[in-house]
């Protein structure tokens, strides 16, 4: 097995077996689910219209620190990006797929995975156009199932800009609550934006 990102404690024998046994369920081929109405699995190159389109969306892109994507090749490139940082144990990155028609409609990403604190953050978007509909709620549910019943997290946190009512509102109804506040930059060289951290421990 390659060596992971992900982060553990050193001496405990029977926890660092479990840990490989979490990283091969988590990182060894991409962990697809489904609910009744999405299909949640990698985003691939078929998909680099989808992502020109998700990425050129200023109602999205106000809330998240992304540089605009303008061109099939910075699209693919992106998709390509995904694929590399899960390859690297650093990041899975859930395409949110309609089970109708096979349509992107968002995404939910899982990142800096620590095993020695049972920790990780979460990040998700989903296209204006489809929400409200009950999507997002659908798709992170059966995440955090997932997550907790087979990686044993037992703690989750949210970023989320200080402006950002529906996000803040949508993992408030989830379970998470506020934690604190902090300040950092969306962009390298742009001014500081107020984040405000959310957590959802493990009942």
């Amino acid at each position: 097995m390659s060596r992971s990102n992900a982060k553990w404690a050193k001496p405990c024998y029977p926890r660092l077996i479990t840990a490989f046994m979490e990283i091969d369920l988590l990182f060894g081929s991409f962990p697809r689910l489904a609910t009744p109405r999405l299909l949640l699995h990698e985003i691939t190159q078929q998909d680099w219209q989808a992502i020109l389109f998700f990425y050129q969306n200023e109602v999205l892109r106000q809330y998240n620190a992304w540089a605009k994507i303008e061109t099939a090749q910075q699209a693919r490139q992106k998709i390509r990006q995904f694929a590399q940082e899960f390859q690297q144990h650093k990041k899975v990155r859930w395409g949110i797929y309609a089970k109708a028609n096979q349509q992107l409609l968002g995404n939910c990403v899982l990142y800096n995975l620590n095993l020695d604190t049972n920790q990780a953050e979460i990040g998700f978007n989903l296209l204006p156009i489809y929400q409200q509909q009950g999507f997002m709620t659908e798709a992170l549910s059966i995440i955090l199932d997932f997550l907790y019943q087979n990686i044993h997290l037992t703690r989750l946190e949210a970023w989320v800009m200080s402006h950002n009512l529906p996000s803040k509102n949508f993992l408030t109804k989830l379970g998470f609550l506020p934690s604190y506040q902090t300040l950092k930059s969306k962009l390298s060289g742009e001014d500081y934006q107020e984040f405000i951290v959310y957590e959802k421990l493990r009942d």
